[in-house]
C-alpha cells in the first residue's frame, strides 16, 4: 500500500497490517481455519488468531481440540506451536481447557499449565 507523507509530500510504501493467519489443529484440513487479522491491534496476533479459530470451531460444533495448535502467516515458511490449554483459557473456555489439561497430564504426566504459551518460530524448510 502506498501513502503520501504529509510533511515531505513523498510517496511511502507501507505494508498492509491485515494478514491472513492459518491455524491448524492436528493437521486435519476440516479443522483448519484462515483468520484475517490486523497485526497492529494485538500484542500477539498469533494468539488472537488461535483464539478466534478455537471459538469458530466450537461454535461450528467442530470441537476437536488438540494439545497443540500450529499457526503461521499464510504463504510464509515460519510457524509457531501454541499451547491449546492456554488458548482455551484466553477464549474463556475454562471447562474445555481443564479437561484437556487433566487428560494430557494423566496420559503424559505433563501439566500444560506449566508449559509455555508458544514455541519460538520454526522454519518449515529445515
Amino acid at each position: 500500500m502506498t501513502i503520501k507523507n504529509k510533511k515531505s509530500n513523498k510517496k511511502v510504501t507501507v505494508s498492509n497490517p491485515i494478514k491472513t493467519v492459518v491455524v491448524k489443529f492436528a493437521n486435519l484440513e476440516k479443522y483448519q481455519r484462515e483468520i484475517d487479522i490486523d497485526t497492529t491491534m494485538y500484542e500477539d496476533f498469533y494468539l488472537e488468531a488461535c483464539t478466534r479459530a478455537v471459538e469458530q470451531n466450537i461454535r461450528d460444533k467442530k470441537t476437536m481440540i488438540t494439545p497443540f495448535i500450529e499457526v503461521k502467516v499464510k504463504d510464509t515458511k515460519f510457524f509457531k506451536i501454541y499451547n491449546a490449554y492456554k488458548v482455551l483459557i484466553n477464549a474463556s473456555y475454562h471447562i474445555y481447557a481443564n479437561t484437556l489439561r487433566l487428560d494430557f497430564k494423566k496420559t503424559y504426566n505433563v501439566d500444560l499449565d506449566r508449559e509455555p504459551i508458544c514455541s519460538k518460530s520454526v522454519d518449515t524448510k529445515k
